[in-house]
């Protein structure tokens, strides 16, 4: 007869979307008090923006023991002392970048996963509570040209995200979903 294997996953998966968002600025002359109203400060033609790495920064576990027999991880006792940062990287020249290099070197409206298919992060489950908190910090530059300039203007912003709590669970897949902006980087979480 047939022997039924139930495969689960002991670890968390962690990948990225990313996507370029047109910001929002105050219609209201420099110094005046702005009633509330906005209009969009649309990216100009030309422009480009391009991630270049990202960093999910935190006290993360080095190593655990997990039972198999009861599907659980052990009490982590073997953790960071410090931050480390899991990093993403881009890279033109090489073809083993961790981004899909299309979508990193042009960020577009529209999300798109940001990470290479053998890319994720693969981590021991464990939860990012008070007094342990994660951080995100993207690394991107913009490109812009004009006309009246003889060269482009490259300028690279590094943006590190507020501390937040967050739980890993075994067995889920996590999507960090970075909007990029021009004045703003703002990142939400689907499981």
């Amino acid at each position: 007869g047939k022997v039924l294997f139930p495969f689960k996953h002991a670890l968390s998966r962690i990948g990225f979307k990313v996507e370029v968002m047109a910001d929002k600025v105050n219609d209201d002359a420099t110094g005046t008090n702005d009633d509330g109203s906005i209009v969009s400060d649309d990216i100009a033609s030309g422009t480009v923006v391009s991630v270049q790495k990202v960093e999910l920064i935190g006290k993360f576990v080095n190593s655990n023991t997990f039972n198999f027999a009861k599907n659980t991880w052990a009490t982590p006792t073997d953790m960071t002392a410090d931050d480390y940062a899991y990093s993403l990287n881009y890279n033109e020249t090489e073809a083993s970048s961790d981004f899909v290099n299309t979508v990193a070197n042009t960020v577009t409206t529209t999300a798109t996963k940001l990470n290479a298919d053998d890319s994720y992060l693969m981590i021991i489950p464990k939860t990012f509570a008070t007094g342990d908190l994660l951080k995100i910090r993207v690394t991107y530059t913009v490109t812009t040209t004009d006309s009246n300039l003889a060269s482009s203007s490259v300028i690279t912003n590094v943006i590190t995200s507020e501390q937040f709590a967050f739980s890993f669970v075994a067995g889920k897949a996590y999507t960090f979903n970075l909007h990029l902006g021009m004045t703003s980087v703002k990142f939400d979480a689907t499981v």
